[in-house]
């Protein structure tokens, strides 16, 4: 039906021609006659049934069309379009319509500058009707309209220029404009900035668009293909190149924390070549809840093995409709990369630079041996066993020689933490990359060192990247692609790792000395020798040394003779060797008695012993799949079906020896040949699958997608090998419609939903089979193995059943549900993208270990018997704005998650309080971290409040102990007491909020990140100042005493244990909210770099970790969550250079 309502551009082109309309042009066609009529219809007649038969809208003054007629009908047109049947119907008549927006089209008269009506041989027009329509006789205009990277443009408006004559680009992006060669064309879409071009006689023109509206032409990277924004019905986060290099960071994992809505990223350590972790849209198994990394198309490749230079795009996969490409690997999110690649062009060389100085977030405080002796007296005090004649506590002499410090050998005052830990650590990094091209082959080529020095001497990690892109069209249709990297990374430890040497930091009393007046180094009992001579390899090391290949071919072939047609083969073949090697040996320490007597110590290790080995992984992966792309008018169609196989084999092998002839031979073969040892293992993993995927739009207003994959593995038993994991998904451009008003705050709005199961295989493989151990007779100098009996027993080797086998178990399956939109507002400068999720994950892999007795006397199998419940929202706003030579953005995002166990096999006999079932998931896989725990009260502040209560658990519970909670009522407090309370140290919340702004050659980019809804606990040398010779801080000062009833300690002890019992006391907000990075950078002006022939010089300074506030000031909120101590999560300052060439 016609619609009585006029738009603005309407109604100013017909009052400029009704202004100008003769009288007579009421009448320039006779009415024919009766033989006529029942050939022709009214032109008002013919513009309804278009109206009627797509949905379109024509705004027009309806005495231009009432009395002029045509003989196309649009019900006989057939596939023609709206416009080809427009031009018939309008042309003849000296009628032209003008593009306003999708759908609607204002209908107008042509005119020559004389006035004169033009038909479509542009002669003034005959008045007679009966004469025969003249047929169009001109040169077009012809051209091919494409966006940045080469891609054509389909549905771009270009338009004559002072006229209304115009058409459409196809799927190809090509247009043909009869009759308009040597004209002015005006070329404009919805997302890109308008252009005008002047086209030569028949010369076709090629046009590139440059994009306005980034949101929906950008292309995004999906499993196995891309699509353009517009069409996406998946729930996907992007994170592309600029935005990883504003973090000074080595590892791309690093770089991630609060880009992306829906990917939780935590940091448990700083230390060298240590990455963050990460998942998507929370936990949803008590298995591994990782996602799967697929780098350049191929699953299982290491993210942070990459440079940052390398990385063009990071794309986060989060519902079904964008995972189920990837089957039974794909439950727990995939996070796509791709690198970089060449672009058409003159070479570019590009070289950067970083020097960063690193510092601990949060420093610890330890107290010197003055204060430290005065708080140890208080606990004894408190136990009521201060005996310094017996050794326990210190005199007011002994006091008074910690103070004044003037005998430091046998009266010390040690900094363990100062000593051990320098207060900065330094990292370097260079890149360089040569890309360029042109029409047919385009290359990128780079190379990468980063060496990252650590807080202790001994500590290090340095890494090599080289990496060869190269893509070239063979002939014309024929696309090989080749990626080649090779990454080589060496780290070095102390013997026992980072995290000990750090521990011993925080564990080693002050009292005890580290160096002797004389040079000799002290024993520290705590540390079975002595901590910093540990930090400086004195005892030994641990090297890692890790070469890894990565290589993908393919060959991709699109049809001449079959339009969207093509085939893709592609092989991918990686290799990793790694070899270890730990080196142990003696060095000398010294103890001082009261008397100034020094004597060698019997500190460890005792002997020299070197473990070498060397794994070896490959990984083969086969694909081939036939595509099917292309439009037909406002139809688009989609296919895909892949095959692809996947296998993977490791050996390692492994040798130690020990009693070397001397600690300077570290070879093998120095040592004893009657006491090495040799291991060895092998295993292998093989998959296969069928994806499948089918897409759909018209007009790219109404989407459509399905997928599916069915896939096998052979780590399940015969008959369960395979599974089939389908998703559909389903789209809405409301904002396309005729309905949607054309001027409003909203300009693009698109409703989304999905469904789909998938697959995780994520566990221990082979678990059908019966596994043993083979049992030996000596292990580390400790004898083991079965024996007979007797007074000296000889033990042999043997075999020893690990587990019961399951011949029933498969897959874990997650069925996935996900409703979003994508909305564009205020002339595109606001873009609104939110989800809401809900996952359910059952036949979850749990031994029945809680529901069986251990008098089995084995192992328990794992099970398909546990469900979990995983539902939450995100939110991601972006805004851009400009004012005048300043342009600025802020980007939030905020991603809310929580997950329930629905049921785990458990005892029914376990109390409700103290069962998995109905709690959110730990952290890590439910046994090892299960640990359920008492509920506290305060602290008691009196003797009396102790015996009214309940009974303690301990007979020595006094005012300032720590209060628990009957909770089963029995009037005791005992174990039955304990509850699982906690959210497993994982933050239901995490948020990041992007902004910046440009002025001239200036930048500054910030960006916070921050965690809610998570507590973390916090134990040992943190919380318990002299548990295991620990070492109290600045912030056990505030203990309890009757004077300080609110202190954050409970009172202080030394052998009392009911305030280290595992409870809820210990439990910290570990929210938080921190400037992660912050970038401050100047790009000098071209006018100063032209004579050189440099293209562009960047120089910036940027920081990670700069500011943190949370209520928890013990460590770091962010490692607290991982319930460890480890290596100090750091701050760094960087400044850097970015040469183009």
């Amino acid at each position: 039906m016609r619609k009585v309502l006029f738009f603005p551009m309407g109604m100013v082109l017909l009052c400029l021609n009704a202004t100008t309309l003769p009288q007579r042009a009421m009448a320039q066609q006779t009415v024919p006659t009766g033989k006529q009529r029942q050939e022709k219809m009214t032109v008002d007649a013919a513009l309804k049934k278009l109206e009627k038969k797509y949905g379109v809208t024509f705004v027009y003054d309806k005495t231009l069309a009432s009395e002029k007629y045509t003989s196309v009908n649009p019900e006989h047109a057939g596939n023609q379009s709206v416009e080809d049947q427009l031009k018939a119907i309008l042309y003849p008549n000296g009628l032209l319509f003008l593009y306003i927006k999708k759908d609607y089209y204002a209908i107008t008269v042509n005119k020559d500058k004389g006035n004169n009506i033009l038909t479509t041989d542009n002669a003034p027009k005959e008045e007679d009707p009966s004469q025969p329509l003249p047929t169009v006789a001109a040169a077009p205009a012809r051209g091919r309209v494409t966006d940045e990277k080469g891609m054509p443009i389909e549905r771009i408006s270009v338009q004559v220029a002072g006229t209304t004559t115009g058409a459409y680009t196809d799927a190809n992006g090509s247009f043909n404009i009869p009759n308009a060669a040597n004209k002015k064309l005006m070329i404009s879409g919805v997302g890109y900035a308008p252009r005008e071009v002047q086209t030569l006689g028949a010369t076709p023109v090629n046009v590139t668009l440059l994009s306005s509206s980034k949101e929906l032409t950008e292309v995004v990277v999906v499993g196995y293909g891309e699509q353009k924004r517009v069409k996406v019905l998946g729930a996907i986060s992007t994170v592309n190149s600029k935005e990883i290099a504003e973090a000074p960071v080595a590892r791309v994992t690093d770089a991630l924390a609060g880009r992306a809505p829906g990917l939780f990223v935590s940091k448990g350590s700083g230390a060298p070549g240590k990455g963050s972790t990460f998942y998507v849209r929370g936990i949803s198994t008590t298995n591994n809840s990782e996602p799967l990394v697929v780098i350049d198309g191929i699953p299982n490749r290491s993210l942070d093995d990459l440079a940052p230079t390398e990385v063009e795009t990071i794309s986060v996969l989060k519902d079904a409709s964008a995972i189920a490409v990837y089957g039974a690997r794909a439950a727990n999110g995939v996070i796509l990369v791709t690198t970089k690649g060449g672009r058409s062009g003159k070479p570019v060389i590009s070289f950067s630079g970083n020097l960063t100085v690193q510092q601990q977030t949060r420093p610890l405080k330890p107290l010197g041996s003055y204060e430290y002796a005065k708080l140890y007296n208080q606990a004894l005090k408190n136990e009521n066993s201060f005996n310094p004649a017996l050794g326990k506590g210190y005199t007011d002499d002994v006091l008074e020689k910690f103070r004044t410090g003037n005998d430091p050998d046998r009266y010390p005052n040690t900094d363990w933490y100062g000593d051990i830990l320098a207060p900065t650590s330094i990292q370097q990094r260079y890149d360089l990359s040569v890309s360029g091209g042109n029409e047919k082959t385009r290359y990128f080529v780079s190379a990468g060192y980063n060496n990252e020095g650590g807080f202790y001497p001994v500590v290090n990690y340095k890494r090599y990247n080289v990496r060869s892109n190269l893509q070239t069209e063979i002939t014309k249709g024929l696309l090989f692609d080749v990626k080649i990297a090779g990454i080589m990374s060496d780290s070095k430890d102390t013997r026992g790792g980072g995290g000990q040497v750090v521990k011993m930091a925080i564990s080693s009393p002050p009292y005890y000395v580290n160096q002797f007046s004389n040079g000799l180094y002290g024993f520290v009992p705590a540390a079975r020798g002595n901590a910093y001579q540990q930090s400086r390899g004195e005892d030994g090391y641990i090297q890692n040394n890790n070469n890894t290949f990565t290589g993908t071919l393919s060959l991709q072939y699109k049809l001449p003779f079959v339009e969207g047609l093509s085939f893709k083969g592609t092989f991918a073949y990686d290799r990793l060797v790694l070899n270890s090697r730990s080196f142990s040996k003696p060095y000398v320490l010294y103890t001082m008695d009261n008397a100034g007597v020094m004597k060698k110590a019997n500190n460890l290790p005792a002997a020299p012993e070197l473990s070498e080995s060397t794994r070896q992984n490959n990984f083969a992966t086969s694909e081939f799949s036939v595509n099917y792309d292309r439009s037909f008018k406002d139809h688009h169609v989609g296919g895909m079906l892949l095959f692809t196989q996947t296998s993977y084999n490791e050996r390692s092998f492994g040798a130690t020896g020990r009693n070397f002839v001397s600690p300077a031979l570290e070879i093998l073969n120095a040592a004893d040949p009657t006491n090495v040892a040799v291991s060895g293992t092998a295993s292998r993993q093989n998959r296969q699958g069928v994806v499948g995927r089918f897409t759909y739009d018209y007009q790219q207003k109404y989407l459509f997608e399905m997928n599916f994959r069915y896939d096998g593995s052979d780590i399940f038993p015969q008959g369960g090998r395979f599974g089939f994991f389908p998703s559909v998904g389903a789209g809405w451009v409301i904002s396309k419609e005729n309905f949607f008003p054309q001027k409003s705050l909203v300009d693009y709005l698109k409703l989304r939903g999905s469904w789909g199961q998938l697959g995780n295989d994520r566990v221990d493989p082979y678990q059908f089979l019966a596994s043993y151990s083979l049992v030996g007779a000596d292990r580390y100098g400790v004898s083991h193995g079965y024996s007979f009996g007797g007074t000296s027993p000889v033990y042999y080797q043997g075999l020893e059943l690990n587990v019961l086998p399951n011949p029933n178990f498969t897959w874990e399956k997650a069925v996935m549900s996900n409703i979003g939109f994508d909305m564009q507002l205020w002339d595109n400068r606001i873009t609104v993208a939110g989800d809401y999720f809900y996952k359910r994950t059952k036949d979850i892999l749990a031994p029945r270990a809680q529901a069986v007795p251990d008098v089995i006397g084995i192992k328990l199998p794992v099970e398909n018997a546990g469900i979990v419940d995983n539902r939450g929202f995100e939110i991601s706003v972006g805004y851009n704005g400009k004012t005048d030579k300043f342009t600025y953005y802020v980007k939030p995002n905020l991603t809310f998650a929580r997950n329930k166990v629905v049921y785990y096999p458990e005892a029914s006999s376990i109390p409700e309080w103290q069962r998995l079932t109905g709690k959110p998931i730990i952290m890590k896989p439910a046994g090892s971290a299960y640990n359920p725990k008492f509920v506290s009260n305060g602290l008691y502040q009196s003797q009396d409040e102790v015996e009214k209560g309940p009974k303690p658990l301990y007979p020595t519970v006094s005012a300032g102990d720590i209060r628990y909670v009957d909770i089963d009522g029995d009037g005791k407090i005992t174990n039955n007491d304990r509850i699982v309370a906690d959210n497993g140290g994982y933050p239901e919340i995490q948020y990041g909020i992007a902004m910046g702004g440009r002025y001239k050659g200036f930048e500054l980019n910030l960006l916070w990140q921050g965690n809610g809804n998570v507590k973390a606990y916090v134990y040992g040398s943190y919380s318990f100042p002299f548990t295991a010779d620990g070492h109290p801080q600045e912030i056990h000062k505030d203990y309890w005493t009757p004077e300080n009833p609110t202190a954050a300690f409970p009172r202080l002890s030394v052998a009392y244990v009911n305030n280290t019992e595992h409870s809820d006391y210990w439990l910290h907000n570990a929210s938080f909210i921190r400037l992660k990075n912050a970038e401050l950078a100047y790009n000098l002006p071209e006018y100063m770099l032209r004579r050189a022939g440099i293209k562009g010089v960047r120089v910036y300074i940027n920081g990670n970790n700069l500011l943190t506030f949370s209520r928890l000031k013990q460590i770091d909120p962010e490692a607290a969550a991982n319930n460890t101590v480890a290596y100090p999560i750091i701050r760094s300052y960087n400044a850097g250079i970015n040469v183009q060439l």
